[in-house]
């Protein structure tokens, strides 16, 4: 069991048109499921580094998000 991911600090915040059109431009590629541009936890990117048994975060991994709205379940709707 994962515990708490660390926070992905994201360089910008998508505008409604810009999160409209990232998601058009992947429905385009036949990509259907993608993370929330608006997550707090991974911040749009969809990935997020466990932490280890320390506490510490583990940036040798990354494992999809998993705030409600966000990638996994997004993944998990659309299989």
């Amino acid at each position: 069991m994962l515990r708490n991911p660390i926070r992905v600090e994201a360089p910008w915040e998508p505008t409604e048109s810009e999160a409209k059109a990232i998601i058009d431009s992947w429905l385009a590629k036949g990509i259907t499921y993608f993370p929330n541009p608006y997550c707090e936890v991974c911040r749009g990117a969809g990935y997020v580094h466990p932490r280890k048994s320390d506490g510490e975060p583990d940036y040798a991994q990354i494992v999809m998000c998993g705030a409600p709205g966000c990638l996994k379940e997004s993944k998990e709707k659309n299989q």
